[in-house]
C-alpha cells in the first residue's frame, strides 16, 4: 500500500471543493447561475447543464473517497480520469471563443476565462503529483 502525499491529499480536497461548488451550480441553482451570464445566453439547456453538474458531483464523492482510502494504487485510475476528463473539456471548452453569439456577452467570457484558469491549474498540479506518486512506486 503505497500512501499518497499530504500535499495531494490537500490537491484532492480543493478538487472536491470545487467541484461541490460547480455541482450545486449547475445541478440545483441551474437558472441562476446563467443569470449571471446576461439576459440570454444561447445555448442554454437546462438538462445539459444537469448532466455536467451529475458529473461534478462524482468527482466530489470520488475525491472525498480519494482521500479517504489515501492508496495510491486504489486511486491511479481515479486520477487519469481526472486528467483526461479536464483536458477534454479544456479542448471543448476553448470551441467559445470561435462562436460570435458567445462573445458579445461579458459574463461569458469571464466565466470561460475563469474556468480555463481553474482547469488548467488542476491538469497540471494532478499531472504533478501523478508524476511523484508514480516515481516513488519505482
Amino acid at each position: 500500500m503505497a500512501e499518497i502525499s499530504k500535499a495531494f491529499k490537500i490537491l484532492l480536497l480543493g478538487i472536491a471543493i470545487v467541484s461541490l461548488y460547480y455541482a450545486t451550480m449547475y445541478l440545483f441553482l441551474t437558472d441562476f447561475y446563467y443569470a449571471g451570464f446576461g439576459p440570454l445566453h444561447p445555448y442554454y439547456d437546462p438538462w445539459a447543464t444537469r448532466v455536467t453538474g451529475v458529473t461534478m458531483l462524482c468527482f466530489f464523492i470520488f475525491g472525498i473517497w480519494a482521500i479517504k482510502v489515501a492508496d495510491w494504487e486504489k486511486i491511479r485510475l481515479y486520477t487519469l480520469f481526472g486528467i483526461g476528463w479536464l483536458i477534454i473539456s479544456m479542448i471543448e471548452g476553448n470551441f467559445v471563443w470561435f462562436d460570435t453569439e458567445v462573445k458579445v456577452s461579458p459574463g461569458v467570457i469571464t466565466n470561460r476565462i475563469l474556468n480555463l484558469t481553474v482547469g488548467i491549474v488542476f491538469i497540471v498540479l494532478l499531472l504533478y503529483f501523478y508524476l511523484q506518486e508514480e516515481k516513488k512506486l519505482k
